[in-house]
Formats: structure tokens, sequence, C-alpha cells
């Protein structure tokens, strides 16, 4: 089942039952077999992100309970993060490669890949305190779930439509003040919030497709915050070899592989640029707006 709000129905009741599917998701994932744990651990944590954005679109209800979940969730994505981040970091330099096809056929890179190999296999030993990393966080799943039934939402429909379509829009204007932060300085942190608030407006679409129903955009945001994500991987990238490799660095492989990672990421930072302009035109509270006579319609019918 889809983390998305049901309107058949009370809007109240609906979030709390998007809420309590998305943590049996997450628990489900991370008690998966040893076999198959990574991977669990892996969609857990996305899990976790819709969350996240889910106490963003509804924090003006109670600022401060929405705080602790989305630091709750925070934490506990951050405590499994250690060994999926290196592995990220492989298959970020694998589509480098897929993506400078010459240079990686002189073989000169290959001694920036064997690092990163042998860094992933390091860190993922290193990790092998996981199963209790994971008990916790099926912990925390667990008190989440009092959680989402004690936030404060309104019970009057009117007023759920109205927090719902200004927690919307407010994550869009927090992207667009992330879209100008970024073409400003161009700084890797800046490019960074940009893909998170452009995440979390993505599943606000996916919470509000029954009455937001544009596959188009949706399909476009997504896109963007994946070549926000392969920006980020590539900023991560150059930053680890830079700090945990300087004697690989200062060869000819480390050199011509910053050189690759930093053309690669040019090209990502225009395209993104480009790209987040285009979909965040729409001002915020046109869009409020917009949102709020959806909803007073899926009410009315």
């Amino acid at each position: 089942m889809s983390f998305v709000l049901d309107f058949s129905g009370r809007l109240d009741e609906a979030i709390r039952r998007a809420v309590h599917v998305e943590l049996t998701r997450a628990v489900a994932n991370l008690t998966l077999p040893p076999d198959r744990l990574h991977e669990g651990v892996h969609e857990a944590r996305k899990s976790f992100k819709r969350l996240r954005a889910f106490y963003r679109l509804v924090a003006a209800a109670d600022p401060q309970a929405a705080k602790r979940e989305i630091d709750r969730f925070r934490n506990v994505a951050a405590s499994l993060a250690q060994a999926r981040d290196a592995a990220a970091l492989v298959e970020a330099f694998d589509r480098l490669e897929s993506a400078f096809p010459d240079e990686a056929s002189t073989g000169i890179l290959t001694p920036v890949r064997d690092f990163l190999i042998h860094r992933r296999t390091v860190t993922t030993h290193a990790a092998s305190g996981v199963d209790a990393h994971v008990a916790a966080a099926v912990e925390s799943c667990r008190a989440a779930y009092a959680a989402i039934d004690a936030f404060p939402l309104p019970a009057k429909q009117a007023r759920v439509e109205k927090l719902l379509a200004s927690g919307a829009a407010s994550a869009v204007r927090k992207a667009r003040s992330a879209l100008k932060q970024a073409r400003a300085d161009g700084a890797a942190a800046a490019f960074h919030t940009l893909r998170k608030r452009v995440k979390d407006h993505l599943y606000h679409l996916g919470l509000l497709r029954f009455v937001w129903a544009d596959q188009t955009r949706r399909a476009a945001i997504d896109a963007l915050g994946e070549r926000l994500g392969d920006l980020n991987d590539c900023d991560v990238l150059a930053a680890a070899l830079r700090r945990e490799a300087p004697a690989l660095v200062a060869g000819p492989a480390g050199e011509r592989a910053l050189e690759l990672i930093e053309r690669q990421a040019e090209a990502l930072r225009a395209a993104t640029l480009a790209e987040a302009k285009r979909l965040l035109r729409k001002r915020p509270g046109a869009m409020r707006k917009a949102l709020r006579r959806r909803l007073r319609r899926a009410r009315e019918r």
C-alpha cells in the first residue's frame, strides 16, 4: 500500500492511518531475515524520509511535537546509515565510469574503485553492531505509533484541509528559497538542502495525489530529486577521497577521478538549477489556494 491519504472519510483518521501503514512497512523491512536485512534497512530509511516529510506537512498543528518526530526519524535513519552510505559511494563511482567510458576503459581509475570497494568492506564489518541499531529502530517505530495517535490534528475537515494546503505550500516556499541559495553560492550544502526540500514536495504530492493528481509533475519532481541525489553523491565522493585517501588523490588516478567528478558535478548543477527553476516557478500562495479548492471539492463529493 502506498503512502497516500484516503479522502473518502474523516481526514484526521486518514492521516493517522497512513502513518500507521508507513510505520508498519518500516518495521516489516527491519525484521526481514538476515540475508535480506541490508535491503530492508535501505527500504526502512526511505520510510523514515517519507515520515519526516509528513510531519513537515502538518507541523503547524503542533510545531514542537512535529520537530520531535522529525528528529526521531532523522536519528534512527542516521544510526542505520553507515554501511549503506559506503555502498552508495561505490555505486556513485560506477555511474561516474559509465558517464566517462573512455576514461574507464584505460584502467586509470581502477585504483580509486579498488579503494572504495575496500572501504565498503571495512565499513560493513565495522557496522557489525547493526542488529542493535535495527532493534532500537524498531522500538522507535513502536513509540512513533503512539506519537501520531496523540498528535493534535484538527477534527473539523475544513481545518485539516487548511493545514494540508498550507503545509504543502510551505514546502514549495522552502524549496524556492533553497533554489535561490543554491543559485547564489553554488555550495554543496545549498544543493543538498534543495534536494531535501524537493523530496519533501515529492512526498507531499504522493500523499495528496487523490486530489493533486499531476502524474507528470510527480515524475518530473522525482527525476529532479534523483539528479540532485547524484550531485550530492559527487560531492560526498570527492570529500571522502580527499579526507581518507590523500596519497591516492595526489597520484594520477586520484587526480583524474577528482577532475571527472567535478565535470559530472558541474553538469548536474547546471541541469538541476534549470529544472528546479522550471518546476518551482508557481507561487506557493497560488498553489495553496488551488489545493484548498481541490480539497474542498473532494469533501463535497
